[in-house]
């Protein structure tokens, strides 16, 4: 689960704000914890492409924080093409029996907005980032004598975040697994560029492209209209037996899906691309 997962990613200026005690502030201003819990986590956010090159998507908003013993609601909302999204409120705030502790509440919402039930949570911070996990106990949905306990469990750690589910059922203290899901999430990273293939000595170059790690499948065309002949792929993901993430750009051939070319690059990196004899691409990152 989320807890025991080792991330090395770049948290350190969340850390050092969410290690230190609260400050010495006036009742109008806003809780710094809250404020860089809100700055971090917050963002769009994508799932590596899977076989059929659809991600999953997570957006995380935050309602403005206006005075110190306010509390920070994040709006988070997920969907995939094709399937309704489903939308969550997470709120946190400082423990008021213990200041130097957090808190929160985790409410899934209807397609409606509509709340659908409130779960405690308990909120931590750690080298990994900020966590908050709710308990099957007092997290519990459906109906007497067949009712299911959720933990669900969040991970904000900058670039990413983790997302596991596992729900338990049978009588309340029961902790037999019904399912489970970890989904991991990448910040969204926007790319503009070119590309560009040889044929019979000449270049036929495509120009103006738009591509992101969330729906990142694009077929490049010419000047003409016409098809370069491949595909240009372009996801989040990890190392192959490391956890260093990387966006990494892939080059089929579009009729037969064959990988022509692949390079990847850090989440930072402000250009990536492809350079072969008979195949080129050039792209670079569009700052928000």
């Amino acid at each position: 689960m989320i807890a025991r997962a080792a991330l090395l990613l770049s948290s350190t200026v969340l850390l050092a704000a969410c290690a230190s005690a609260p400050e010495q502030r006036s009742a109008a201003s806003p809780d710094p914890m809250l404020q860089q819990i809100a700055a971090t986590a917050t963002g769009d956010f994508a799932t590596g492409l899977d076989g059929s090159g659809s991600a999953l998507l997570l957006t995380v908003a935050a309602d403005p924080l206006i005075s110190a013993d306010q509390t920070l609601t994040l709006n988070l909302t997920q969907q995939q093409a094709g399937t309704a999204p489903r939308q969550f409120v997470l709120q946190i705030e400082r423990a008021r029996e213990a200041p130097f502790e957090l808190s929160g509440v985790l409410a899934p919402l209807t397609s409606s907005a509509q709340v659908i039930a409130q779960c405690p949570l308990r909120v931590g911070t750690s080298a990994q980032g900020v966590s908050a996990t709710t308990d099957a106990e007092s997290c519990r949905f459906g109906e007497a004598g067949g009712q299911v306990g959720l933990i669900k469990e969040f991970l904000f750690a900058g670039d990413q975040i983790r997302i596991a589910d596992r729900l338990s059922g049978g009588p309340s203290g029961s902790q037999d697994t019904i399912s489970e899901q970890l989904l991991r999430f990448y910040r969204l990273n926007r790319y503009e560029g070119w590309s560009g293939v040889l044929e019979d000595g000449s270049w036929r170059v495509a120009r103006d492209l738009i591509v992101d790690t969330a729906n990142g499948r694009i077929e490049p065309l010419d000047a003409a209209g016409m098809g370069l002949g491949i595909i240009i792929e372009l996801d989040r993901g990890e190392l192959d037996g490391d956890q260093q993430p990387i966006v990494r750009l892939t080059v089929k051939d579009s009729e037969t899906l064959e990988t022509l070319a692949r390079s990847w690059a850090a989440p930072g990196a402000r250009r990536m691309g492809i350079a072969l004899p008979d195949l080129q691409v050039g792209l670079e990152r569009v700052l928000d």
